[in-house]
């Protein structure tokens, strides 16, 4: 690392950040960070562009356009508090490269998903007409679940009640493209417990695209032992993550990686659905912002609690 992060003392038994991504386009290839700024929404950079389908109206996503996981982007300038949204480079799978600020990348991209598109930064909240989810086609919402997910039946489907209830009325959180929460949590006990599950599969990391990829020390016990965290805070380097629940899993997980040569895996999603209770990973949000690196310790501690004020 060309810098260091004021996290990176302490036990060599103790929990460490082995990795670090964020997605600079949603559903597209995930950047590999050494230092990662935590702002309010999240990892600074993470998710500020999308692809809309443009015929159908909503903000795409690899759930039903796998396309899109073939895609890798990469900013043209370093994303800072003065410049937001840099623009974005993405090369497409034949090779070709496209540009945010090129006035073909809505045609090229189109051509990619085989419909209509865009690429977008993200709007305000406000902006409800962009983040709005529209119904299914067929107005079945069970069945659209089911696809989502990738089980035959409206009883398999996972517990949802986690998600905002914005989430029904909304693509993504309105004001970001995320789906839910701004941090997704991983560790790297739980890619080992979910081999043991399913042998037959290549649980690579990059299936599950986590923020924030932690190393587990032998001493500390569990198959996923990051459920234990819900409700407590993680302090790293110089930044608070809140854990607010488990994250379940949809078809995102089995459709094949290009870049990764990772091929279309159906049977690790069943095993995740049967074996894992739908989930694998956690959701987070951003209690303090701040900074943090590749290596530094993972402190998992009670959320504190404010002193009320004297006068109540």
């Amino acid at each position: 690392m060309s810098q260091q992060s004021p996290g990176t003392a302490g036990s060599p038994n103790a929990l460490r950040v082995s990795a670090l991504w964020r997605y600079p386009v949603k559903s597209m290839i995930g950047e590999p960070l050494e230092l990662a700024r935590l702002d309010p929404d999240g990892v600074r950079g993470d998710r500020v562009w999308a692809v809309r389908d443009e015929k159908g109206d909503f903000i795409a996503d690899a759930r039903r356009n796998p396309v899109l996981l073939g895609l890798r982007p990469r900013y043209l300038r370093p994303v800072s508090a003065a410049d937001p949204v840099p623009p974005v480079e993405i090369t497409l799978p034949d090779g070709r490269v496209v540009r945010s600020t090129d006035a073909d990348v809505h045609h090229e991209l189109g051509r990619v998903l085989g419909r209509p598109a865009a690429l977008r930064s993200r709007r305000p909240a406000s902006d409800e007409a962009y983040y709005r989810r529209l119904p299914p086609e067929d107005g079945d919402w069970v069945r659209f679940l089911e696809e989502l997910f990738g089980v035959d039946s409206g009883a398999e489907v996972p517990d949802l009640n986690l998600f905002p209830d914005a989430l029904w009325t909304n693509q993504t959180m309105p004001g970001t493209h995320h789906d839910a929460f701004p941090l997704h949590v991983l560790t790297d006990r739980s890619l080992e417990s979910l081999r043991k599950l399913s042998p037959g599969s290549d649980v690579d990391v990059r299936r599950f695209r986590p923020n924030v990829f932690i190393s587990v020390p032998d001493e500390i016990e569990g198959d996923f032992p990051e459920r234990a965290w819900t409700g407590r805070d993680l302090h790293i380097g110089t930044a608070v993550l809140r854990i607010e629940g488990e994250c379940p899993r949809c078809v995102m997980i089995s459709h094949p990686l290009p870049d990764a040569e990772l091929a279309a895996d159906r049977g690790l999603l069943r095993t995740v659905h049967a074996k894992t209770g739908h989930n694998v990973g956690m959701y987070a949000s951003v209690v303090s912002p701040g900074v943090l690196g590749v290596d530094d310790t993972v402190e998992v501690r009670e959320p504190r609690v404010e002193a009320p004020d004297a006068g109540e």
